[in-house]
């Protein structure tokens, strides 16, 4: 026990002798008063020695530069508890000239050594590291969450320990669990976007307001659950869930008291108050010891799966799961009740920090909307969409400005910017004896931002451009190991750095290529408050009353593959397809197809125009039913004429070109015509891409990706390099383009032709046999929600430029409500029509389908959404082209209006009416990319009709 804790057991004694000879005996011994007023004298005495005497004649820090002036009372800050510890610390190193060591004064003049420089910072945390600890009252405190965990080990032990808990946190390790990452990253998007629609903001439509802090906070548990130990918390899905409840009883919010316990716990031992039994202290056992029995359970469980490989198979561990436990376990270096204080540590500090450094990249990029739509184009460009399924790497070389702009996150706001260690034994520091019990203090918020250990300007200011000049992506311009303390250093540095560092990029690109991100702060439209955004009081620099963000949704992005695809053949396009060889890797089935799955759903391609071959979902009769036209071998695409019209791509440009001529920059070009007898060109002409051989860039078990060069085709100017990915989810189909021009601009407008029917051809029948020709989509019901428009053609099909409202109870009115297909077959041929898509904001792309087929017959349902402008909808006409139905299908020949296929598209022959300022949706120059996606979801009513 201190001096003064002694001397306050000493004086509580005699005041209650005091009392109780006062109540009882009416009296008042000399010897008590005597007592009372040595003990005041001593108080007095003690307290002059360590406010005068001591700081002025005997600390051994007397010589050491020291701030001017100080308060017996509050030292060298400016009040009791009215500044961070971090601002107190920068102004004296800023105010005192120095050599490495500065000596300054806290509340109660409490004597701390500042660490200034990287010599002393050096000795500090690296040459005798080991020679400090953390104070007694926060080891106490902390352990009754973590145990011994890995901060509270010291010497050999925490070598040992560190070096086999190290290999699950190699950047290496990491990198394998990022896509576990961003799949948490989206998880919480979508919850966000929830959120937003269901939300309260009028102020701007189509909008909403969410706070961050408490979806990272969820976020970052969730992915240290699922990646961390192979546990997911689920509270991203359900944050009231009895998990996120126990866990948050964990923690204590800073307030007055706790700065008067940390204040008085230099002189006197507080520690008895965390054991006695009220209601803060009972929720914090509560809460530790439900996560403990957690953390034992899935211990026992990752043993017993790792015993289970190592004694089956001789061995065989290469599917082993990559969780922290699991690689920890590998070691054989700790007993359970080791990891399960490891486990405690992790969680305890290895989900805030990241949380909080988001928090921080939201408010920075939420009032810059020039650096937020920079790294979106990236994140675009180059990480996987929302949609994307079977995320099996993310690379974050390719988005170097939103490393940039995680990087300056990491180095303006450090989640600890000022950290205390104590003396634990005699040591030196600087040349400086320090002895033990001394309190030494360096802060990331100094190092960070010290002009001495950075270069360039405006070491305050948000800028990270200084992580984008060339030879200093790594460093940010930083010439030492101390000037970046975000996660400290030396063998006591963060053992989870790379995580953070690659979890915090998942988290932001997904959150600003998902949303436009408006910071909100002070009195809205609506009259709501709320507030500026400012640093909490504590010991870690999290927002005082949160950040709030007004969000507005974008529709969904190209999918990875593809994009990775487009900037492998834009880059080697002269050296003709890098893909051919590769082709011939991936196996087809007996059809020659290429065969992607997922829950629920089933599908063939061929690569001959990247042609859907079937589809097969199950009807509300558990019947599997091909719901697509196709042709039943792959070889069989090649040989039919009419391919272009059986569910291709469409490309280089979809539907009709009036004369094959367009501009394009003054100049006039002619391309080759392939429609009404040489005075047109459709869908790209008879070299059009639905009659190429594509080669495959991936095929994966739910995704397939074609890769495509047309050096020229038909008389179209430049190269495009292409990609086509088709990517399957549980009941759903997502088609993904991407087209860049490599030599020359030029028109593009790509399109993916698909026919169904819902019913696969087949009917259900008690009385007899269904004939083939009532095998039709005439009974299917049709919904155009946003279709109020059309495109006039002539009696050839093309555009006469004039947009035309569709009346209601026309032949055209799909949009006012759902409608039987066969009440508008009213001519003889096939249905054939092109509608604009009018959304009333462009944000609900794939919140409002453009397209909803249903059958009552299969109970199937299908919704389609696009990022495109037109729609194509057109039935299947026998006359024209007559074709068999597959084997799987029935017998005989698909009837009239035997299917229905829906194109999307931009506005028909936009180049050659200009009227419609359609030039920057159809020319595309060589630093562009053109992306187009489709996303088709299935549903099946189990309810026979």
């Amino acid at each position: 026990m201190s001096v003064i804790g002694l001397w306050l057991v000493t004086v509580t004694a005699t005041l209650s002798l005091f009392v109780w000879q006062l109540i009882f005996l009416l009296s008042i011994p000399k010897s008590i008063v005597v007592c009372l007023i040595a003990e005041s004298l001593f108080f007095v005495a003690w307290f002059f020695y360590w406010t005068v005497i001591y700081p002025r004649y005997l600390t051994p820090f007397r010589h050491l530069p020291t701030p001017a002036s100080r308060s017996i009372l509050t030292g060298n800050q400016n009040g009791l508890f009215t500044e961070n510890s971090w601002d107190v610390a920068r102004r004296v190193s800023q105010t005192v000239p120095n050599s490495g060591l500065i000596r300054y004064y806290v509340a109660l003049s409490n004597e701390r050594i500042l660490v200034t420089n990287t010599r002393a910072l050096s000795d500090v945390l690296t040459n005798h590291s080991h020679d400090f600890g953390k104070s007694n009252l926060a080891k106490f405190a902390l352990k009754r969450l973590t145990g011994n965990g890995l901060g509270f080990l010291e010497g050999n032990e925490h070598k040992v320990h560190r070096k086999n808990l190290m290999p699950a946190f190699t950047r290496k390790h990491v990198k394998e669990l990022t896509p576990i990452f961003w799949d948490k990253a989206m998880e919480m998007v979508k919850g966000m976007e929830a959120e937003v629609r269901c939300g309260k903001d009028t102020s701007t439509q189509g909008t909403g307001i969410v706070e961050i802090h408490d979806w990272a906070t969820r976020a970052t548990l969730d992915i240290i659950g699922t990646a961390g130990f192979g546990y997911d918390f689920g509270t991203l899905h359900n944050p009231s869930n009895e998990i996120g409840q126990q866990y948050k009883k964990m923690f204590l919010e800073p307030s007055t008291a706790f700065n008067w316990l940390e204040l008085l716990g230099n002189y006197i031992d507080f520690r008895f108050l965390m054991t006695l039994p009220v209601k803060k202290n009972r929720d914090l056992t509560a809460g530790s010891n439900f996560m403990r029995e957690i953390a034992k359970k899935v211990i026992r469980e990752r043993r017993h799966e790792l015993f289970q490989r190592m004694t089956s198979q001789a061995g065989n561990m290469k599917n082993t799961k990559k969780d922290i436990i699991t690689t920890a376990l590998a070691s054989d270096c700790f007993t359970d009740d080791q990891l399960v204080d490891h486990v405690m540590a992790f969680l305890v500090a290895g989900h805030e920090s990241t949380a909080t450094a988001f928090e921080w990249a939201m408010y920075e990029l939420g009032h810059r909307p020039e650096m937020q739509k920079r790294v979106r184009d990236e994140v675009r460009t180059y990480l996987p969409s929302p949609s994307a399924g079977g995320v099996k790497n993310i690379t974050f070389e390719s988005v170097p400005y939103l490393q940039a702009i995680c990087n300056e996150v990491l180095r303006l706001y450090p989640f600890l910017p000022f950290a205390t260690r104590v003396a634990e034994k005699d040591t030196w520091v600087a040349d400086q004896f320090v002895p033990k019990g001394t309190i030494v203090a360096y802060a990331a918020h100094i190092s960070n931002r010290d002009s001495e250990l950075w270069s360039g300007p405006a070491l305050d200011a948000f800028d990270p451009e200084r992580w984008m000049e060339p030879g200093k992506e790594s460093s940010g311009g930083a010439n030492s190991n101390y000037a970046m303390l975000t996660f400290s250093a030396g063998p006591k540095s963060c053992i989870g750095e790379a995580w953070t560092r690659a979890e915090l990029p998942c988290l932001v690109g997904a959150m600003v290529g998902s949303f436009e991100i408006e910071l909100v702060e002070g009195k809205q439209a609506d009259g709501t408050v709320y507030p500026t955004v400012d640093f909490k009081m504590g010991k870690v620099l999290k927002s005082r009353d949160g950040v709030f963000v007004r969000l507005r949704r974008l529709e969904d992005w190209i999918a990875t593959l593809s994009v990775s695809a487009i900037a492998a053949i834009k880059s080697a396009w002269t050296r003709g397809s890098p893909f051919a060889a590769a082709t011939a890797l991936y196996p087809t089935n007996e059809e020659g197809k290429y065969v992607i799955q997922a829950e629920g759903i089933r599908m063939e391609f061929t690569n001959y125009g990247g042609a859907v071959t079937n589809l097969w979902l199950n009807n509300s009769r558990g019947e599997e039913v091909d719901i697509v036209l196709g042709l039943d071998h792959a070889r069989d695409y090649e040989d039919y004429p009419k391919n272009p019209y059986l569910n291709g791509a469409i490309g280089r440009y979809a539907g009709f070109m009036r004369g094959g001529r367009f501009d394009m920059d003054g100049e006039s070009y002619q391309v080759a015509t392939n429609a009404h007898n040489g005075s047109s060109t459709f869908n790209g002409g008879d070299r059009g891409w639905g009659r190429s051989i594509l080669d495959i860039g991936s095929h994966t078990e739910n995704s397939i990706t074609f890769v495509l060069f047309d050096r020229s085709w038909n008389g179209f100017p430049g190269t495009a390099a292409s990609c086509l990915t088709h990517t399957v989810t549980p009941y759903e189909w997502r088609v993904a383009f991407g087209v860049t021009p490599t030599k020359k601009p030029g028109p593009i407008n790509m399109s993916q032709q698909a026919f169904f029917n819902l019913d696969g051809f087949k009917k259900k029948n008690l009385t007899g046999s269904v004939p083939v020709s009532d095998k039709t989509v005439r009974d299917h019901k049709l919904h155009l929600p946003l279709s109020g428009l059309r495109f006039e053609t002539d009696a050839l099909g093309l555009s006469t430029g004039d947009v035309l409202g569709n009346p209601r109870g026309s032949e055209y009115d799909f949009w006012s409500a759902s409608r039987r297909i066969g009440d508008v077959l009213e001519k003889p041929g096939a249905y054939d029509t092109i509608f604009q898509l009018g959304r009333s904001q462009p944000w609900n792309k794939e919140d409002v389908p453009a397209a909803i087929l249903s059958s009552p017959e299969s109970g199937i349902s299908m919704k389609l959404y696009s990022d495109q402008e037109a729609l194509h909808v057109h039935t299947w006409s026998q006359k024209e082209f007559p074709l068999k139905l597959k084997k799987g299908q029935g017998q005989g020949m698909v009837p009239q209006h035997g299917a229905i296929s829906f194109e999307m598209q931009d506005w028909p022959d936009g180049l050659n009416h200009p009227e419609w300022r359609r030039e920057s949706k159809t020319i595309w120059g060589m630093d562009g990319l053109y992306t187009a996606f489709s996303s088709y979801r299935f549903s099946v009513d189990k309810t026979e009709p």
